[in-house]
């Protein structure tokens, strides 16, 4: 057990140990295990700093100090302490220096947040093309081949099989996906998915078709269970997906400008028109169910599902540069 009388009796000796731990046992272990991994020098030297720590170092320390104490070592009791410190001091100055210390190394990602899209269909197809072209990753995933395959023809990333399964989170980067949503036409499989990968991704972070379209409805459902609506309300299933794409719908991308404010878009969007996300400038993205009393900015980019819109209309992109592009799947 930790000895608090220990731990306040520690002095500078126990510090230097913890120096010493951080900045040469550590990292110098860490450089001679990777050896022949493949990682480079700037990955081990990461793996090096934040090599791993943690309340079982304190459990195996007890034991061996009291065996150590039993065998008449003196200072035997202060092992305990002396790994608590170790684990405390680490975690501290690891918390704060993980960040910076990647971004020196040139290890951390510039890579806008990822959206991974859980159902292959021509939504979905539609949805990941404009992302793909507004330098989003993205990643279609189904258990049927063929729901992939306009996604594939698109090349569009693709994952072939259950997203869920343990083979999926062993050989899918889902650090890169930081959204999901689930698209499939089963809303009870939807839920499920985005139940499990809610704290993975983070609850707000899990979006699904086909939720709860009434807000009492949404409300009275565990916090935990399930994801949020896709689309601002009233939201929209499967099938009214697939239905308005066969009608030529598609989704849109429109950039917000100073001459095309966000209010304008409001105006000219066609009748029916559901907001999904949009993209800042800086790259992170908003999704509209999330921010119900939200506004795009001038520099970022709606995606939305809308029909097509007449020739002439304002915002076009057929009659200027500012306002809607054309939908995908259409002539």
């Amino acid at each position: 057990a930790l000895d608090v009388d220990a731990v306040l009796a520690l002095d500078w000796k126990a510090a230097a140990f913890v120096v010493l731990v951080m900045f040469v046992i550590r990292p110098a272990a860490v450089l001679v295990a990777t050896l022949g991994t493949g990682l480079s020098l700037k990955e081990r030297i990461f793996v090096g700093w934040i090599a791993p720590r943690g309340i079982v170092a304190v459990a195996v320390s007890g034991l061996f100090g009291a065996a150590l104490a039993d065998n008449g070592v003196e200072d035997a009791p202060l092992m305990v302490a002396f790994a608590f410190a170790v684990v405390v001091t680490t975690i501290i100055a690891h918390g704060f220096t993980l960040s910076p210390l990647a971004g020196l190394l040139g290890l951390k990602s510039s890579e806008s947040p990822g959206v991974l899209i859980v159902g292959g269909s021509r939504f979905a197809t539609s949805l990941a093309r404009k992302m793909k072209e507004l330098k989003i990753p993205v990643l279609v995933a189904d258990t049927e081949w063929d729901r992939i395959r306009e996604a594939r023809l698109a090349d569009i990333p693709v994952y072939f099989g259950e997203v869920l399964s343990e083979d999926a989170h062993h050989s899918l980067a889902l650090n890169r996906y930081q959204n999901v949503i689930a698209a499939t036409p089963n809303d009870a499989y939807n839920t499920l998915v985005c139940t499990d990968l809610g704290p993975e991704v983070g609850r707000s972070h899990v979006f699904q078709i086909g939720s709860a379209k009434e807000r009492s409805e949404r409300l009275a459902l565990n916090f935990t269970l399930g994801g949020r609506p896709l689309t601002r309300e009233p939201a929209l299933g499967w099938f009214d997906f697939q239905i308005n794409m066969t009608r030529g719908w598609g989704v849109q991308a429109t950039r917000i400008s100073d001459e095309f404010p966000f209010d304008k878009y409001l105006e000219t969007r066609a009748e029916g028109a559901r907001m999904i996300l949009w993209r800042k400038a800086s790259g992170q993205l908003v999704f509209a169910s999330t921010a119900p009393e939200g506004k795009p900015q001038p520099g970022d980019t709606i995606l939305s599902f809308a029909p097509p819109k007449p020739e002439g209309r304002a915002g076009d992109p057929r009659k200027g540069t500012a306002g809607a592009e054309k939908p995908d799947d259409q002539p």
